[in-house]
């Protein structure tokens, strides 16, 4: 659901009420299913709702993801108190990164490519395993090529909104070039890097 000022409010409040409405049937299987099956149950039929497309969505104001954060909540009262969830924030920021990591990792179609930002040029890029883990940057970093006074929602919008995060990636991640078959571990990699960074478990949704 598309508003003309791209907030997306009406859109994100409807796939709330929707999972909200799913969330009866966690309810009710909370009765019979121990905690692994009640997670099957949210994994399942209720987060699918809230991650639909999220690279379209993602730069919606704060006030209007928390209308997903809230069902989120919702469940975990339901799975209760020994139950963690990853953020849905972090979700998407893996979701965006890893679509970062896809675009420059293989062809794709013309159009699509044409629409990938440049790449930051390095004059002294690392050769070697050790020196890329010793290095502060990786060498795939993105420029920024946000308009000059351009408005809050495209600041937020997906690419713009993850350049930053994407660039400071730590170096081990890239120790090869992005490819197909680096895309897995790539996903893990960024998975382990924000548990350490203590926010994969934040607590905007718990």
């Amino acid at each position: 659901m598309v508003d003309s000022k791209l907030s997306f409010s009406a859109h994100l409040r409807s796939v709330a009420a929707r999972a909200n409405s799913r969330l009866g049937l966690l309810r009710r299987a909370a009765r019979v299913l121990d905690c692994r099956g009640m997670l099957a149950v949210y994994h399942g039929f209720v987060r699918p709702l809230l991650e639909y497309a999220p690279l379209v969505w993602m730069g919606a104001a704060p006030t209007n993801l928390e209308h997903l954060n809230r069902v989120q909540r919702r469940a975990l009262h339901i799975l209760g108190p020994n139950i963690l969830l990853q953020s849905l924030e972090a979700r998407r920021t893996v979701a965006a990164l890893t679509f970062v990591y896809k675009l420059l990792g293989q062809p794709g179609p013309p159009l699509l490519r044409s629409m990938v930002l440049p790449l930051v040029v390095h004059h002294a890029a690392p050769v070697t395993r050790r020196q890329c883990q010793q290095s502060a940057s990786h060498p795939f970093q993105l420029e920024n090529v946000l308009p000059p006074g351009a408005p809050n929602y495209l600041r937020r919008a997906f690419p713009y909104n993850i350049i930053n995060t994407w660039n400071a990636q730590p170096s081990y991640l890239f120790t090869k070039p992005p490819s197909p078959k680096g895309l897995q571990s790539f996903k893990a990699n960024v998975h382990y890097h924000l548990r350490r960074s203590q926010w994969l478990w934040a607590t905007d949704s718990l």
